[in-house]
C-alpha cells in the first residue's frame, strides 16, 4: 500500500511538474536574439525597448516641431535623409510623443500607404521602437525621408524624435 502510494505521489509529481518544463519552448516569442533582454514584439519586424536605466545622452534628440493630426502627414526636414548603412539591421526610433512613422524614398512606402499600417511609436522618450531593415526590405545605403502623423485627432506639440542606426553586436 505504501509503495502504490509512493509510485502515485511520483507520477502525480511529474505529471505536475512536466509542463512548467515546457514552458521555455512553449514561450518562444518571435524576438530576435541580436535584441536587447527585455525588448517586445510590437508586430511583425518591429520590436520595442525600454531600457531599465535612464539614457543620459540626448544630444542626438531633435524637436520636430508639430505633428498634425491623424490624417495630416508632416516630413520633417530634419529628417529628410536617414540612410540605411551597408551593416544596419534595425533602425531605432525614440520619440517623446504619440505618432505614427513611416519611410518613404521615391515612390516607395516601407509600410504602406495606409496610414493604420504605420507603426505607432511614442509616448515615452526612452523607449527605442527596433525596426528590421531586413524585414521590411529596406534598400542599403540610400536615403529615406521620414513622415509622421499624430496618432489621434489632436495634434502633437514638441515632437521630440530620434533615429539611428544600429546593428548586430556581441555583448548586448
Amino acid at each position: 500500500m505504501k509503495l502504490t502510494k509512493r509510485v502515485l505521489a511520483v507520477i502525480l509529481s511529474l505529471a505536475l511538474c512536466l509542463p512548467f518544463s515546457c514552458v521555455g519552448v512553449l514561450a518562444d516569442d518571435g524576438i530576435p536574439d541580436d535584441l536587447p533582454k527585455g525588448t517586445i514584439k510590437i508586430a511583425e519586424g518591429i520590436y520595442a525597448y525600454t531600457p531599465d536605466v535612464m539614457t543620459a545622452n540626448d544630444s542626438e534628440k531633435v524637436n520636430i516641431g508639430t505633428v498634425p493630426a491623424y490624417g495630416n502627414i508632416v516630413q520633417p526636414g530634419s529628417f529628410n535623409n536617414v540612410v540605411v548603412e551597408p551593416s544596419t539591421d534595425y533602425l531605432i526610433i525614440q520619440c517623446s510623443k504619440n505618432i505614427r512613422i513611416n519611410f518613404v524614398r521615391g515612390s516607395q512606402s516601407v509600410f504602406g500607404s495606409n496610414l493604420f499600417d504605420w507603426p505607432a511609436v511614442g509616448d515615452n522618450y526612452e523607449r527605442r521602437y527596433y525596426i528590421e531593415t531586413d524585414y521590411f526590405n529596406m534598400t542599403r545605403g540610400v536615403a529615406y525621408q521620414v513622415q509622421c502623423t499624430s496618432q489621434t485627432s489632436n495634434a502633437q506639440n514638441n515632437v521630440q524624435l530620434r533615429v539611428y542606426s544600429w546593428y548586430n553586436q556581441s555583448g548586448i
